[in-house]
């Protein structure tokens, strides 16, 4: 089954995937920055951690030009962007408070340099999920 986006007719900033690993690794992004956003700015109403290859609808604005990957692993965390179509399916507004990750692959995380950031990103699915904003 596909993945199915839409184009939703409408103005207003851009969803922007987050990259994992950055070109300098003192700014990967770490499990502490994950946590913030999910828990306070803007503590996030859904999160879920999907494999585009089944059905499930992810709108964009119009001008926005990203792309979910099919096959793809992602985190995607936000706020006031889940809402039902007229068959009662959950759909996904993806915008400019929306946090889209992708799920880092096997192969960079098993290169030394990223080890820290892999482990750091499956302990935040594993924490998130078992213990939600604990404070």
């Amino acid at each position: 089954m596909d993945c199915k986006c839409h184009c939703v007719l409408s103005l207003g900033p851009c969803h922007k995937i987050q990259e994992t690993f950055k070109s300098n690794r003192a700014k990967n992004i770490r499990k502490n920055t994950r946590f913030e956003y999910a828990c306070f700015s803007p503590r996030v109403d859904y999160d879920l951690r999907v494999t585009i290859n089944s059905v499930r609808v992810f709108a964009k604005r119009l001008q926005c030009k990203g792309q979910l990957e099919l096959g793809r692993q992602y985190l995607i965390m936000g706020k006031d962007g889940s809402t039902k179509d007229l068959t009662g399916n959950m759909q996904y507004l993806l915008e400019s408070n929306t946090w889209v990750e992708n799920k880092p692959l096997d192969t960079d995380c098993k290169k030394s340099a990223n080890t820290r950031t892999c482990n750091e990103f499956n302990e935040f699915i594993d924490e998130y999920k078992t213990d939600g904003c604990r404070q």
